[in-house]
């Protein structure tokens, strides 16, 4: 049994899938797998759905069983003869480019941590590789033996690291790599709430849709822009609605006038209708104010209103 064997194949299983999410290409290595078995079913599975390469190999180090080369692939050979030598520059023919990309930069996790992890490791720093370890998600039958191993490697160059160092965004990367789209779809999410929650419930719709449609019209020139200013923007956004959403439960409610009507006498502000003393008739509503009307009578003793 490894020492901390799950959390350590539960690291490996997030490092699978966090080079899945970035693209980064996968290569795994299983140490004669006739004999010794293959990898664990987690893992397995893990390497499956990010479409890894996987090497079974019979020495310790992987590379001379073709994991340099599946890293970093042989050049072609240059064609010699004729008199290319004697053209000028711009006349000879440019070298052609490698059939696959190479990589000089290797993130490399496993076990056991003292034995085929070492050796791989120390190879690939002699052909000049750049090896990244990461610590928690390496493993060796005991504790010393695995610290031995990560004080072997920082000795002789490589850089030790952890699972969540490698999770972090870069700031320096342009918002349209890495995980900037993730943070592309948060910030137009917390611009649209804070808009909405900091626009003044008098403006009229067509000014609130203007600026509501403001964060999606820019989304095509904050593309190049620092992941850096882009986390910026996002914490203000936060903030922001944050604020506004304590200010609307704070504020008390706007009391709606009544709606005042043509045939609605005129009041003062801050006055009050006169109340009628003891001695003064009261208006039961229906008699009409002013004086009263006059009537004339007809010669012939009828009545014309």
């Amino acid at each position: 049994a490894m020492f901390e064997g799950p959390l350590v194949l539960a690291n490996a299983v997030r490092l699978a899938r966090m080079a899945q999410a970035l693209q980064v290409p996968v290569f795994g290595t299983e140490q004669n797998p006739d004999k010794l078995g293959e990898a664990m079913p987690e893992l397995r599975t893990a390497l499956s759905d990010c479409q890894a390469r996987i090497l079974a190999k019979m020495s310790f180090s992987a590379c001379p069983d073709g994991l340099a080369d599946w890293l970093r692939p042989p050049q072609r050979a240059a064609g010699v003869g004729g008199n290319a030598r004697s053209l000028p520059k711009h006349l000879q023919k440019a070298a052609p480019p490698p059939d696959r990309p190479q990589r000089n930069s290797i993130v490399i996790a496993g076990c056991e941590a003292h034995v085929c992890l070492l050796q791989t490791a120390l190879e690939l720093l002699e052909q000049e590789f750049e090896v990244w370890v990461v610590t928690d998600a390496c493993a060796s039958r005991t504790e010393r033996s695995r610290d031995a191993a990560f004080d072997r490697l920082a000795g002789n160059g490589a850089e030790l690291a952890l699972l969540e160092w490698l999770s972090l965004v870069n700031i320096t990367e342009p918002t349209k790599d890495a995980w900037g789209p993730v943070l592309i779809v948060v910030y137009v999410i917390s611009q649209l709430s804070s808009t909405y929650l900091m626009t003044p419930a008098m403006q009229s719709k067509a000014q609130r849709w203007m600026i509501m449609v403001l964060p999606i019209v820019f989304l095509p020139f904050i593309l190049g822009f620092p992941s850096g200013l882009m986390i910026y923007w996002l914490t203000t956004n936060l903030w922001t609605t944050g604020q506004g959403i304590v200010t609307r439960r704070q504020m008390p409610k706007p009391v709606i006038p009544p709606k005042r009507s043509s045939r609605t006498p005129p009041k003062d502000a801050g006055e009050s209708p006169p109340t009628p003393t003891s001695g003064e008739p009261q208006d039961d509503g229906g008699s009409r104010a002013g004086p009263p009307r006059r009537v004339k009578r007809k010669r012939g003793g009828g009545a014309r209103r």
